[in-house]
């Protein structure tokens, strides 16, 4: 293309195509990946979906437009726009698949189609807290005590909820935590693996996110109401997000457990979160339902 540049005017236009083009692309990308995320699920199938289309949409504009910039007939600007989207959903796709697939493959899931891909609130972030009077209050271990406590939520995306000792796949007890299995990619991959209080995993075959909670979750009120708060938000990300980044599916869980807490007059554990769960270069921000939950009041 640089041969056909021969002034400014020229170069700052094909610089503003293929900027508009890659923002196109990446738009379009996440577009459809929420899009066809209860279709399709985590994994390398979906990734592969949504890096075509993103691809196929930015080579349309970038092709067409700097055809077109370069003297080219409509028609002529078209068929380069074609060819573009061709070898954009191409390129994409295999980019968006691969990555896809790792994604959730260092995440315990299955790397073509997702299932198992899992999330957990850990222990680590809330064991300098200091559970105020009235909020230290324990609850019993049961699913009738899970689903009376889930009335004060409206979750989505949620299949099957366990609080019975039910152990979720490749975990163990720790305690009265859960505790992940850890092969050595695993551990090298992730690190040391940390106890979990609740845990999310998405299921293929419904599209939901079925999620387990150890006794850990229910030492307190308190702790009950935060772990189903957070595990909720993953539920919620796993439904519209068809491949959510692991990092930023955490951060977003635990910003709205940062805020409840701070809502309610405990320190922040922010500066934790940022240890365990490192904002990128580039680290997404998913918008979440589950932001109506945040209560101003305690409900007990």
């Amino acid at each position: 293309m640089s041969g056909n540049i021969h002034n400014a005017g020229q170069f700052f236009g094909a610089f503003a195509v293929g900027a508009i083009a890659g923002l196109t692309g990446a738009w379009y990308g996440a577009v459809t990946s929420a899009t066809v995320a209860s279709q399709v699920g985590i994994g390398a199938i979906n990734g592969a979906m949504a890096g075509a289309t993103g691809g196929a949409a930015g080579g349309l504009i970038g092709g067409a437009g700097n055809a077109w910039l370069s003297g080219a007939s409509f028609g002529d600007g078209l068929i380069a726009g074609f060819n573009g989207a061709g070898m954009g959903a191409l390129t994409g796709g295999v980019i968006g698949g691969i990555t896809g697939g790792i994604n959730s493959a260092i995440h315990h899931g299955n790397f073509f189609d997702g299932d198992g891909f899992t999330s957990e609130f850990s222990t680590n972030e809330l064991k300098s807290l200091a559970v105020q009077k009235g909020d230290n209050i324990p609850v019993e271990f049961s699913n009738e005590s899970l689903n009376e406590n889930g009335r004060l939520f409206n979750p989505e995306g949620v299949g099957c909820q366990y609080a019975d000792g039910t152990l979720p796949p490749n975990y163990e007890n720790s305690g009265n935590a859960f505790v992940r299995q850890q092969s050595w990619i695993d551990k090298f991959v992730n690190g040391n693996a940390k106890p979990a209080v609740a845990v999310t995993r998405f299921n293929f075959k419904t599209q939901l996110s079925d999620v387990y909670f150890s006794k850990a979750a229910f030492s307190s009120r308190l702790n009950l109401f935060l772990s189903m708060q957070h595990e909720y938000v993953h539920c919620s990300i796993n439904l519209h997000y068809s491949n959510p980044d692991f990092t930023a599916n955490e951060r977003a869980a635990y910003d709205i457990t940062n805020r409840q807490l701070t809502q309610w007059g405990y320190k922040s554990i922010w500066s934790q979160v940022d240890v365990d769960f490192p904002k990128g270069l580039y680290t997404p921000t998913y918008q979440v339902n589950i932001n109506r939950t945040i209560r101003i009041v305690r409900p007990w």
